[in-house]
């Protein structure tokens, strides 16, 4: 599994036609990079992605991702962007989540 890549920071599989519902494994504490936008991912957002808990930027834009955002997103307190726009994601926003995201300064929800 990822998590084993205990030294990994980067991981981008963007824009590669990737398909398939994501796989809720944990994520490598390491991983401050994590992007697999453009692509044709299903399912829900994964909530294992809270485990990488030095994530910084995550973009799941532009998927067909059909789920709400997972309650404790909040567990990434050190992400600056959160990009969920262009899939279908559906329900509230969880602001209690939201709020206790100091670091962030870039939220895209749009044309979900």
């Amino acid at each position: 599994p990822l998590a084993n890549l205990v030294k990994l920071n980067v991981l981008n599989l963007s824009n590669n036609y990737l398909s398939g519902a994501l796989e809720n494994n944990d994520m490598p504490e390491s991983l401050e990079c994590l992007d697999l936008s453009h692509n044709i991912f299903t399912g829900a957002i994964p909530t294992g992605i809270t485990n990488a808990t030095n994530l910084k930027v995550l973009l799941l834009s532009n998927n067909e991702l059909t789920s709400s955002i997972p309650r404790d997103i909040y567990k990434l307190k050190q992400l600056r962007k959160l990009h969920l726009d262009q899939n279908r994601i559906f329900g509230t926003i969880p602001g209690f989540s939201i709020m206790k995201m100091n670091n962030l300064v870039e939220l895209l929800l749009y044309n979900n």
